[in-house]
């Protein structure tokens, strides 16, 4: 999973990259997009096979938190340890009308306590979103523009190990715009 690729750099460098740096440009990606999830918490593109996950209660509580799903395939209540599961159908996904899902209730008790197994798509969305595809292209043009532009930089950044270098206002005013996205993207724990 990527969330932009070489031709999205490309446009937004009006460059052509040779295809020897195909493998740099991948690995790139890779990390902008892993760093990308680090600080916002979040994964921006759904797994396309479901899962389970592990989540326990207490027994007092009516919600189960989960972690972002796009779809849920099986939900089954489990004994303290999850040792056992049962499985059931008398559950809604919240919220009830927006993706992702991040909460199940039982229609007719409050979860018991326990450890309680959850099959879903984990994930934000079923595609990246064009905002999180902008951030990763912009994150990603200044590794390349690093690379291939030796003259001074008007704003000079790091990214983990990687310099991230704009050269005009453009790039300075759309590395401002990711970092409000992001912002704006982080999943907040209470």
């Amino acid at each position: 999973m990527a969330y932009c690729d070489k031709t999205d750099i490309e446009d937004y460098l009006l460059i052509t990259i040779d295809s020897s740096f195909d493998t740099q440009i991948a690995a790139w990606i890779a990390s902008i997009t892993a760093h990308i999830n680090q600080l916002t918490g979040r994964n921006f593109e759904a797994d396309t096979v479901a899962s389970g996950r592990l989540y326990s209660s207490d027994g007092r509580h009516v919600r189960l938190l989960i972690d972002d799903c796009t779809e849920i395939e099986t939900v089954e209540t489990g004994d303290t340890y999850g040792d056992a599961f049962t499985a059931t159908t008398d559950f809604l996904a919240l919220p009830l009308n927006e993706t992702p899902k991040n909460a199940i209730v039982l229609k007719y008790q409050p979860w018991p306590r326990g450890t309680h197994r959850i099959t879903a798509k984990w994930g934000y969305s079923v595609e990246c979103p064009d905002d999180i595809k902008f951030a990763a292209t912009v994150m990603t043009a200044g590794i390349v523009n690093a690379q291939v532009n030796t003259g001074p930089a008007k704003k000079l950044e790091w990214i983990g190990g990687y310099k991230v270098q704009y050269n005009d206002d453009r790039g300075i005013n759309d590395w401002d715009r990711v970092m409000a996205i992001l912002d704006a993207r982080k999943k907040i724990i209470l």
